[in-house]
This record gives C-alpha cells, sequence and structure tokens, in this order.
C-alpha cells in the first residue's frame, strides 16, 4: 500500500491528496500527523483552486507548487510555513503577493511567471526576501 501512496502524491493532483488521506483513514490510521508532515505538495493544473485556506499546519512544507490555477491571492498564512524552500506560483492571477510572504527566510526559489505582478511590487518582493531566486 506505501508504494501506491506514493505513487498518487507524485502525480501532484489534489484529488490524489484527498485519496490518500481517505486510503489512510479508511486503514485506521491517524492522518493528521501524516498532513503535519508532509514535505513537498503540489496542486497545479487544477484550474479549480482559487484560494488556499489555512486548514492544516504544513509546517513542515519544502515544497509548494500551485501553478496553473486560478490564484488571486495568497493568505497572510502562507508566511508561517517557514521551512519552505521553493514555492512555484506560476500561471495564476496574482497582482500582489502578501506581507507575510517575507517571513520565507529559507525560500531559495519563488516563480511567479504569467501573472500580473506590478512593478512597485517586484521592488518589494525583492526587498523582503533578497536570499531568494524570483522569477517573473
Amino acid at each position: 500500500m506505501t508504494k501506491q501512496i506514493d505513487n498518487l502524491l507524485r502525480t501532484g493532483k489534489k484529488e490524489n491528496v484527498e485519496l490518500v488521506v481517505q486510503l489512510l483513514k479508511g486503514q485506521g490510521f491517524n492522518t493528521t500527523p501524516f498532513l503535519e508532515e508532509l514535505k513537498s505538495l503540489a496542486i497545479a493544473l487544477g484550474r479549480s483552486v482559487k484560494t488556499i485556506e489555512d486548514a492544516v499546519d504544513f509546517s513542515l512544507l519544502k515544497w509548494l507548487d500551485l501553478e496553473h490555477n486560478q490564484l488571486t491571492s495568497l493568505p497572510e498564512g502562507i508566511g508561517n510555513l517557514t521551512n519552505l524552500k521553493w514555492l512555484d506560483l506560476r500561471h495564476n492571477q496574482l497582482t500582489s503577493l502578501c506581507e507575510s510572504i517575507g517571513n520565507l527566510t529559507n525560500l531559495e526559489k519563488l516563480t511567479l511567471s504569467y501573472n500580473h505582478i506590478e512593478e512597485r511590487e517586484i521592488t518589494r518582493l525583492k526587498k523582503q526576501l533578497p536570499n531568494c531566486t524570483i522569477i517573473f
């Protein structure tokens, strides 16, 4: 079953993450520790994701791929993902990012291509994340 779960998670599809949670619950597993220890998550090409909620604490998350959705904003809670090293937000509807993005001091790469980020926002992000490679 572990191999099946690994394969489902590698696809990066939101519905597969939900399926894995259901599988684990069905096997009597407590899924809370599983989700809290999640280190990478991709919800890409979903086109249906418009917002991100802070429902679960992904404090150990290092890699987050949210490309090709319809995000117009990020919640302030994104700043709590302090272990994040890589954040991909390509192909969304973002015009700016929340102030708490500056809390991501471990962030090494931020990809914002194909959004609607204004020049003033680009300048702010570069100041807030001086050690991060930001791709616009």
